[in-house]
């Protein structure tokens, strides 16, 4: 494009920084940043914000931060891309991921769901489930992502009461259609606490939701089943289930074996 001397504008820039980010081509992405500078573009949010997202990709927190602060203007996707960055990077619960949640205060961006869920997602990252769990709280409207961000988050804070407390809150919701990250989440919550009869209800709502055939879910009913001790339901699932991946092998194995069946155990990795 550029050795048939046409120049790009801003919305090709813009457009391919994520490309060159998603490929890993951070020498690219430096140089046509660099173009960009040279020519003397006008500030541009949507150029700005790729060029965030392109350093805070391969780790740069710091290049991406400074061109966060010097941008004139800042959208909801720019605040998603720093948020986004200080998470990635393992900035979740540091004083430099606390004081972008304080700037989006400040500027009131911090009332964008976009933004809140961004920021929910940088705490539970960090293990902050308590912040996570105040700006749910605070969200006005609460939709799936966020509803099983947080229930990610608590189950994986092993706050396992607050896991079924705040499911059986999430059950309660109309029109709220469950995927399979929440519905990992709460076996994996009822399996901790032995809560079988809160785990046969996740079990029969799987069914219902379309999910009876998901591996990934399929080995967190066989894992809830062996720790709640009851490795006969454990052993129909597993039968039943067309596909197994490892992850069901292993969760069978290991229920066999903690619940003394040593042998099976030994028959079913041979």
């Amino acid at each position: 494009m550029i050795t048939s001397g046409i120049l790009p504008n801003a919305v090709t820039i813009a457009s391919t920084l994520p490309v060159f980010s998603n490929l890993g081509m951070i020498l690219i992405g430096k140089s046509v940043h660099c173009f960009w500078i040279w020519h003397g573009f006008e500030a541009n949010v949507y150029v700005e914000t790729a060029l965030v997202g392109l350093y805070s990709k391969f780790g740069c927190v710091g290049v991406a931060r400074r061109l966060f602060n010097d941008m004139s203007e800042r959208n909801v996707v720019s605040w998603n891309a720093i948020v986004s960055g200080y998470s990635d990077n393992g900035f979740e619960g540091s004083l430099l991921g606390r004081g972008i949640h304080g700037f989006a205060i400040k500027t009131g961006l911090e009332n964008f769901q976009l933004v809140r869920t961004a920021l929910m997602n940088m705490y539970v990252k960090g293990n902050c489930i308590d912040y996570a769990y105040f700006i749910f709280n605070e969200m006005p409207v609460k939709d799936v992502v966020a509803w099983t961000l947080m229930l990610t988050g608590l189950s994986s804070g092993r706050c396992w009461n607050k896991t079924m407390e705040h499911f059986n809150k999430m059950m309660r919701v109309e029109d709220l259609r469950l995927d399979s990250v929440a519905l990992m989440g709460i076996l994996s919550g009822c399996s901790r606490l032995g809560a079988l009869k809160q785990g046969k209800r996740i079990h029969g709502l799987m069914v219902k939701s379309g999910f009876a055939e998901d591996i990934f879910v399929g080995s967190a009913v066989i894992d809830m089943y062996a720790n709640c001790a009851n490795l006969e339901d454990a052993r129909i699932f597993f039968e039943r289930l067309k596909e197994k991946d490892v992850t069901c092998w292993n969760a069978m194995i290991a229920g066999n074996g903690m619940n003394g069946y040593g042998k099976d155990a030994i028959d079913l990795f041979s």
